[in-house]
């Protein structure tokens, strides 16, 4: 049986459960184990034993199925009591997988829904804020434009794989993992948010290398407070940025003629640097995101992604 998106288990172990004499005596899980491996569909498959309402883990799966139906990361072991059905004890089944996928769902549909809230309030901030390096190129504003976008329908999409875990146990989730559309579409999603998170690094690391070049304060001071002559010299350096190959005698015509302050005020800056914060966070977000559930995850799904797209346009092109 294969558990979608399975990543660490909130399962109780179950050797320290044995210790308080609870599970099955009956049952060699070793042995099940060792005729797994002996199996290329099993190989290093986890195993999990469900008992009523409760479920354990006995062995951690290596396996992962990569947005792939049909690859078994998990085997569930369960007894059958006398008097039981068949559906009663498929809906055992049923809740022990819908119990363990149910964790990463989660946590990859709060990091995307995160990073979007995130995303919305730099948007929201920085018509206020003062640019501290020379900008961002065109390409990497529309990447970032591009990755808000991604990080929007993720989180869209993450919650309604939660609603159907919750109200169907995941039927629609699992068949959608089946679907080279949508592994490609969600593939493509996530290498989009990676390269927004990128390009967001990359931009905040030159602001601190900009900052640091003219400030001796630490980096935790900035957003508290910034000295005059501090200021006096960040301005200057914008002024640079913003004009390259200007001269000191024309930076100060440029001040005198009020084209620019003598010193940039307080509050854009710090508003900048808030933005840069902020980008760094909702990158942090996007790459444990992937971490989950994307790219990182099942980075076999990118070249595959490449072939789905490649014969779609091949198969239009015939058209």
């Amino acid at each position: 049986m294969t558990l979608p998106g399975f990543a660490k288990s909130p399962l109780p172990d179950y050797s320290f459960t044995r210790l308080t004499h609870k599970g099955t005596s009956d049952f060699d899980f070793a042995a099940l184990g060792a005729a797994m491996d002996c199996t290329r569909d099993f190989n290093l498959a986890g195993i999990i034993y469900a008992e009523g309402e409760q479920r354990y883990l006995v062995r951690p799966g290596k396996r992962h199925p990569n947005g792939q139906s049909g690859i078994i990361t998990h085997v569930i072991v369960t007894k059958m009591p006398e008097k039981s059905t068949t559906h009663s004890v498929g809906k055992s089944l049923t809740a022990a997988v819908s119990s363990s996928s149910l964790g990463p769902e989660i946590a990859s549909t709060v990091l995307s829904c995160g990073a979007m809230l995130i995303t919305a309030g730099v948007m929201a901030i920085s018509a206020a804020a003062t640019p501290l390096t020379a900008g961002a190129s065109g390409a990497l504003v529309a990447i970032g434009y591009a990755g808000a976008a991604a990080s929007g329908l993720q989180c869209l999409n993450g919650l309604y794989r939660l609603y159907d875990f919750v109200e169907n146990g995941g039927d629609t989730a699992q068949w959608l993992d089946s679907q080279n559309w949508y592994v490609a579409t969600s593939t493509a999603l996530d290498l989009i948010s990676l390269a927004s998170a990128g390009g967001a690094l990359k931009e905040a690391l030159a602001t601190w290398r900009a900052m640091k070049s003219v400030s001796s304060l630490k980096a935790m001071e900035w957003l508290k407070n910034y000295p005059r002559q501090d200021r006096a010299r960040l301005t200057e350096l914008i002024i640079r940025l913003q004009n390259p190959g200007i001269s000191h005698k024309e930076i100060k015509a440029a001040i005198r003629a009020g084209l620019y302050p003598k010193r940039f005020p307080v509050q854009p800056i710090q508003i900048e640097l808030t933005r840069q914060l902020a980008n760094v966070v909702n990158s942090a977000a996007a790459l444990a995101g992937s971490a989950i559930s994307g790219v990182i995850a099942a980075p076999n799904n990118v070249p595959k992604t490449g072939r789905y797209i490649i014969g779609t346009i091949q198969s239009l092109a015939v058209l």
